[in-house]
């Protein structure tokens, strides 16, 4: 089967929600979809914002999808038009996810599927890439790095974007402090030493 080869092709290195720790959990979750926990697969305050702001996003605030709402996009939706339709399927998709699989079960989905650019999918080729080390290892400095790069992989790419890159950190350091992950001190510590990985 061709499109299972070109899977293959792509550096995915699927791991259970088991193997990965609850830092780089819990740090993609601050940087992607905070209200994970609570919503019911849209965020609707997010979605109406976005909606508001005609899907333009240069401020640090989280974008409209959730989580599970990529997860959708990623394996369901992938080479649908961009329409106003695909935003209500990717919304109602998402509704029915949720209420069909466990939260543990989304996260590790998404977190086996997400793009994280430089041919990453998933976030043990991510580690990988950027880090040459398996997940496990990975710090939560270096956890919220990679959930920086989901976003835009290709505008916050650490070596050929090095300055939007910084920023893009600078913004993921913001949603660490905000969710308790890190104190300010720490923040003001890592910026003054932190270089971007070089892959």
């Amino acid at each position: 089967d061709s499109q299972l080869g070109v899977f293959e092709l792509e550096n995915s290195q699927p791991l259970t929600i088991d193997q990965v720790p609850d830092h780089v959990v819990a740090a993609l979750l601050a940087v992607e979809d905070s209200g994970f926990e609570k919503h019911k697969g849209v965020n609707l305050r997010a979605l109406v914002r976005a909606t508001l702001a005609n899907f333009q996003y240069s401020s640090g605030r989280q974008g409209a999808s959730t989580i599970t709402q990529q997860v959708v996009k990623n394996e369901y939706l992938a080479g649908l038009p961009r329409d106003g339709r695909y935003k209500i399927l990717q919304a109602r998709y998402a509704v029915m996810l949720e209420k069909t699989v466990p939260k543990a079960t989304i996260v590790e989905r998404y977190l086996n599927t997400v793009f994280f650019g430089n041919n990453a999918y998933g976030i043990q080729a991510a580690a990988d890439v950027y880090y040459q080390k398996k997940v496990a290892d990975l710090t939560l400095i270096e956890a919220g790095f990679l959930a920086g790069l989901v976003r835009a992989p290709s505008t916050f790419d650490p070596i050929r974007r090095p300055e939007q890159s910084r920023r893009r950190f600078v913004q993921v350091l913001e949603r660490l402090v905000d969710t308790g992950l890190m104190t300010a001190v720490d923040r003001d510590t890592t910026l003054a030493t932190w270089q971007p990985p070089e892959s």
